[in-house]
């Protein structure tokens, strides 16, 4: 008997997000397969905090699709988010 494929962790495609008038991100793909661990390195000012802003709903999506254990989180409200897990802590 075949076992399913379990959905990743954390998936998106074609994430443009942004604060204000301002895009930070164009067409971010991400997949995070369950049991992984995903590292988002760079200097600063290319976007690491507004995509971890945008997946945890506090940044605006513009468009792409985000999907947390196969389950869209578009347009979900952050405390939804935070009940699912999603949160990060910032350095300082």
């Amino acid at each position: 008997m075949d076992e399913a494929v379990p959905a990743p962790a954390f998936f998106c495609r074609g994430l443009c997000a942004g604060w204000g008038d301002t895009q930070v991100l164009s067409n971010i793909d991400l997949m995070l397969p369950a049991g992984e661990v995903l590292t988002i390195l760079g200097r600063n000012g290319v976007g690491k905090t507004t995509l971890l802003s945008t997946i945890m709903g506090r940044a605006a999506l513009r468009s792409g699709e985000m999907l947390v254990g196969g389950r869209s989180i578009v347009g979900m409200a952050v405390y939804d988010r935070a009940k699912m897990g999603i949160g990060f802590v910032p350095q300082e």
